[in-house]
């Protein structure tokens, strides 16, 4: 049952994911477990690290990408993630859990490639993951420095706003598909259509031995919630002693999810986010 809901959630915003079909196996997802990164829902191609975000809206949404000063806290990478191998694969007969995440193209129905008696497997290739990350003490710092009456320090300091301070990003993924000998398929008539890939990119994609989708993209991010020390809201001069930054774990967005979808009803294609100038 879980398999099947995985791929039968979809979230349109130009890519299709469902969190639960996370691969905890697979390399990536053992390192997303390992330093306590959360995936991204929707996954975005204009996320970025050092935005503000709350799930007031009934989802997760952008409260700000301007507040926090590039130049008063830099991010640091992208950074290469080391892993023994990019790839996961989905069998028939293999939990789709186990491997790593659907994303794919809203012109393509993946899970229809198993309609095609012929596939047997399909690997899934994350093109080069990346970590960007800020610091905490730059963060905390600039915070500190800004008075007390500041729009941007209030924002930071809302503790239903929560401030990415990394993410995880891909700059495409490829997809291939295995027959019952283990040999890869091409992409003919019959296997576009299993996955209802749209006229307009059979072009692209037909005869081709798989299917690519370009573009960088955002898919997993870990948070910081500013607070506020004891002794008061502090001023300009003095506020440095009054902020702290804590940690909010995977466990604690799950649950602010949570709390979004009952107070308000998720929509499908919430709206993508924008980059900080």
């Amino acid at each position: 049952m879980r398999d099947k809901a995985c791929l039968m959630k979809i979230i349109l915003i130009g890519l299709l994911v469902s969190v639960n079909c996370l691969g905890q196996d697979s390399p990536l997802g053992k390192y997303m477990k390992q330093y306590k990164y959360t995936l991204l829902i929707p996954p975005s191609q204009n996320a970025a690290v050092a935005t503000v975000i709350n799930f007031d809206a009934g989802f997760e949404s952008i409260v700000s990408s301007k507040c926090i000063s590039v130049a008063k806290v830099p991010p640091n990478g992208p950074t290469p993630i080391a892993l023994s191998t990019n790839v996961s694969s989905i069998t028939r007969h293999l939990s789709v859990a186990g491997a790593f995440t659907r994303f794919t193209h809203p012109a393509v129905d993946l899970k229809g490639a198993f309609d095609d008696s012929r596939v047997q497997a399909i690997s899934i290739e994350m093109i080069e993951p990346t970590e960007t990350h800020i610091e905490i003490k730059d963060l905390k710092d600039y915070i500190a420095s800004l008075p007390s009456t500041d729009s941007c320090r209030s924002v930071m300091m809302n503790k239903h706003n929560l401030v990415r301070e990394s993410v995880i990003s891909v700059k495409g993924i490829n997809y291939y598909f295995y027959d019952n000998k283990g040999n890869k398929m091409s992409l003919d008539a019959t296997l576009t259509k299993a996955i209802k890939l749209s006229p307009q990119y059979q072009k692209s994609f037909e005869n081709t031995d798989h299917l690519k989708i370009d573009g960088l993209m955002v898919i997993a991010y870990r948070a910081w919630r500013g607070t506020q020390l004891p002794g008061g809201a502090g001023t300009k001069g003095g506020a440095e002693t009054q902020v702290a930054v804590e940690t909010v774990t995977p466990e604690q967005i799950a649950r602010l999810r949570r709390q979004a979808r009952q107070t308000q009803p998720v929509l499908a294609n919430a709206p993508t986010v924008t980059k900080p100038d």
